[in-house]
């Protein structure tokens, strides 16, 4: 049962096709897009709890072969990887040594797999860990695929926003990253830990303030998976002047809700 399958998707014409696939411990989505026209043509969204990385390859596994669209041959592929721990590494000081010593000093600690993936848009390398096995089961079932971490997406949503001052919270239920932009620049990217609404609408707040901007005078904007989004967001109107869904662009003309494609835009 897929959540959405367009008329148009022709499974004959897979290879002119974009596969997306969306990991983390809280389940598995995918979605295929018309590149050339940017139309959404089939999306489904699997909902369970691995209660540890170190089953998270086994379980993608099971699950790819489970699913018959994903078997079909695409023009390209790419899998977005959520994990908490990543850093960004200037092009100038980039070496072979030092994105391992990054690697290393990110709360996983040595022996642990990373990737990295170029943002253009502030010339700089994100080095983050992978779950164990993740990137070679990927390689084995989807052959050449990029990988790639939601804080690569969002930097480039809010490099490409002509907001002065933003602030980005993707949730993937108690997992938040934050991106904020000030006076049109990159000034953080990180990740906490919540339990709850509160937490979120705290440390939001809470670095608004230590980077010195007033509440009043930024944009917020949600996206991402939690049972509390709603909570989250009638929360945030109370002390930000805009808050408002973050859609992705390259879709158009989808029969999907804007809610919906809110929730998984790292996906499309």
């Amino acid at each position: 049962m897929y959540d959405f399958v367009s008329e148009s998707f022709n499974r004959n014409n897979s290879y002119e096709y974009k596969l997306s696939i969306q990991v983390s411990l809280n389940g598995f989505s995918f979605c295929i897009i018309n590149e050339p026209e940017s139309h959404l043509l089939v999306f489904k969204q699997v909902d369970f709890v691995i209660s540890g990385e170190h089953l998270l390859a086994r379980r993608f596994r099971d699950w790819y072969h489970e699913e018959a669209y994903l078997q079909l041959p695409f023009k390209n592929s790419e899998v977005v990887v959520t994990h908490r721990d990543f850093s960004l590494l200037p092009e100038q000081l980039e070496s072979v040594s030092l994105k391992k010593t990054v690697s290393e000093l990110l709360s996983g600690g040595k022996d642990i797999d990373y990737a990295e993936g170029w943002i253009k848009s502030i010339k700089a390398k994100l080095i983050y860990h992978l779950p164990p096995e993740l990137a070679k089961t990927v390689n084995e079932l989807l052959g050449e695929s990029r990988l790639v971490h939601p804080i690569q997406k969002l930097i480039g949503y809010q490099k490409r926003s002509s907001l002065p001052d933003l602030a980005i919270i993707y949730l993937d239920e108690k997992d938040l990253y934050l991106v904020v932009k000030k006076n049109e620049e990159l000034v953080l990217s990180n990740y906490f830990r919540i339990n709850h609404a509160n937490d979120a609408l705290y440390y939001l707040l809470s670095t608004v303030q230590q980077l010195g901007l007033s509440p009043k005078q930024v944009t917020v904007q949600t996206c991402g998976k939690a049972s509390y989004r709603e909570e989250l967001n009638s929360a945030l109107q109370k002390y930000f002047e805009q808050v408002t869904l973050l859609l992705p662009q390259n879709i158009k003309d989808s029969e999907v809700s804007q809610e919906l494609l809110a929730a998984y835009l790292c996906l499309f």
